[in-house]
């Protein structure tokens, strides 16, 4: 039997791996097949996740898989602070009708 599960419980489930937690972690904490996440994941990538383009979300995904701090590291912060920015915008917002 084929189950549907709604977007909410896909967008925590890709947040999870995004933020460095292992896709077969993630799909044996939710019981879910981790091919799907890898779905999941792909379709986020391609066309949004519903919050964030899939643009955004490709970029988002590099800028976490890139971010590492090293000791002594004293501009962490300021990148901490403009990546969380990244990640919390939404679309851009619809442009109104000029009449």
């Amino acid at each position: 039997m084929w189950k549907n599960y709604d977007d909410e419980f896909k967008r925590n489930a890709l947040q999870k791996v995004f933020n460095g937690q292992s896709v077969r972690s993630v799909a044996e904490e939710r019981g879910v097949n981790e091919s799907l996440i890898h779905k999941w994941k792909r379709a986020a990538k391609t066309f949004g996740d519903g919050k964030q383009t899939g643009s955004e979300v490709s970029e988002i995904e590099a800028l976490l898989s890139a971010f590492i701090v090293m000791p002594g590291d004293t501009g962490v912060g300021e990148r901490l602070l403009c990546l969380a920015e990244k990640i919390n915008q939404t679309a851009v917002p619809e442009k109104k009708a000029v009449s």
